[in-house]
């Protein structure tokens, strides 16, 4: 994800995210709640700690460049934990988020996501937003097994990340497709391209070149 921060674009960027993140709450609720009854034996787990709460983590940037961007896409993972809540939970278990801001910087996002898995005890996490981030991430949540969605991120070494790691939106190769496609559209036969020197803009201008003669 890069950074777009100008009036109506940005309040329907944050729309769109904050329905995503809705839905990707409420599944990964379910995978948590389902996920321990596989794992273990019958007459193993108690009735009170069956009824623990489902403790989510939420990663999202709420200061920094992507400041803008971030608090409504907690408010959208908000509204899930309440919808899932107000109808008594799964399986009886409510969801609890622990919300942490990542500051739009990627050794941010590795010293509070290693905090959610190593001492919440969180086993999903959703976020980052952006590429560089999950990245910097992945490895800390493949080793513990913690699924990582982001709805965001879409270089297209995320692809890549390990078995845990997952994105809700198109990489950058459909992007980047898009791009080249209205540019052509338009006559164009010369572009010059300006990214961030990071995975999200490398993948980016990689994808639009390939598709761009």
């Amino acid at each position: 994800m890069g950074g777009e921060t100008g009036g109506k674009k940005v309040g329907m960027s944050v729309f769109v995210l904050s329905v995503i993140i809705v839905a990707v709450i409420v599944g990964a609720a379910v995978y948590v709640s389902v996920k321990p009854a596989k794992q273990q034996s019958k007459g193993n787990q108690s009735t009170q700690q069956e009824l623990k709460p489902i403790k989510i983590g939420v990663m999202m940037c709420l200061s920094g460049d992507l400041g803008p961007v971030g608090p409504g896409l907690v408010e959208g993972a908000r509204l899930a934990a309440w919808e899932v809540n107000r109808s008594g939970g799964i399986q009886g278990r409510m969801v609890k988020l622990i919300v942490e801001d990542t500051e739009t910087k990627s050794e941010k996002a590795v010293e509070v996501g290693s905090k959610l898995i190593d001492i919440d005890g969180v086993q999903v996490i959703v976020g980052p937003m952006m590429s560089p981030s999950v990245l910097s991430l992945a490895e800390k949540a493949n080793n513990a097994h913690v699924v990582l969605i982001s709805p965001s991120a879409t270089a297209p070494s995320v692809s890549d990340a390990g078995d845990y790691v997952f994105r809700v939106c198109p990489s950058d190769v459909l992007q980047g497709k898009a791009l080249a496609d209205v540019a052509k559209a338009k006559g164009y036969t010369k572009v010059a391209t300006l990214v961030v020197n990071n995975d999200y803009g490398v993948g980016l201008e990689d994808t639009f070149a390939k598709d761009f003669p």
